[in-house]
């Protein structure tokens, strides 16, 4: 292992959920030790990640002989078992002093005992499917939401037509709903070999005041959720 580093990771369980984190986390470059107890699940990751270990992870002594104190995060996903992610997370925090854990929960009970033995960041997975679905299917113009915490939020939304012509200074919505424009994602024309059109999506961060918004675009804004959902409603 690399040392305690920010790009060193381990993901702990890897079912659907956790397998899916290991091999994003591998893909974006993170140096990442991936464990479970099946063999099959293992295998199916062992050439995706820099370190895949079958072991039992609830053994105290395992985790430190697979040198887990290099670790800087470790992702807890150990499916329906309590006990085990319980047991998995204190040996963490307390005993291998992981500086950040994270950990999927199944309930609101379980979430509330991982608060208690100092997980850092508990997680819902399948709620967050389901409410970004429902927040799509509600409102279409929505294409994302991201929870920064219990009261901010970013949104991607597709521009309304009441914006098309106009300036983001003209629009001003950090006075109307004080919230803030940190990007506009855009398809911009690309001329082809044939002289024919294609379209290449763009990112705008930070656009200035005189931007002018056009059919298509999609704002990515951060704010009060509340205020988030007024715009919704224009």
């Amino acid at each position: 292992m690399a040392g305690k580093k920010e790009h060193v990771y381990a993901v702990i369980g890897l079912g659907n959920f956790g397998n899916a984190v290991a091999t994003l986390l591998s893909e974006k470059g993170m140096e990442v030790l991936a464990i479970d107890a099946d063999e099959n699940k293992v295998e199916n990751i062992v050439n995706k990640v820099a370190h895949a270990v079958q072991m039992n992870a609830t053994n105290e002594q395992s985790l430190k002989e697979i040198g887990m104190e290099d670790v800087h995060t470790a992702i807890v996903s150990v499916g329906d078992d309590i006990a085990s992610s319980l047991l998995i997370c204190t040996y963490l925090k307390d005993t291998l002093k992981i500086k950040n854990v994270i950990a999927k929960a199944t309930d609101q009970k379980h979430a509330r005992v991982l608060e208690k033995i100092g997980v850092d960041k508990i997680i819902f997975p399948e709620y967050e499917s389901a409410r970004r679905l429902a927040d799509t299917l509600i409102s279409p113009n929505i294409f994302d939401i991201i929870e920064l915490s219990d009261k901010h939020n970013i949104m991607e939304i597709k521009a309304p037509s009441s914006f098309f012509g106009r300036t983001l200074e003209e629009i001003d919505i950090r006075k109307r709903f004080d919230v803030n424009i940190i990007a506009i994602k855009r398809n911009v024309p690309n001329a082809k070999d044939d002289f024919e059109n294609d379209f290449e999506e763009t990112t705008i961060i930070s656009p200035s005041p005189k931007e002018q918004i056009v059919e298509g675009d999609v704002l990515i804004m951060i704010g009060l959720k509340e205020h988030l959902e007024n715009i919704e409603k224009i």
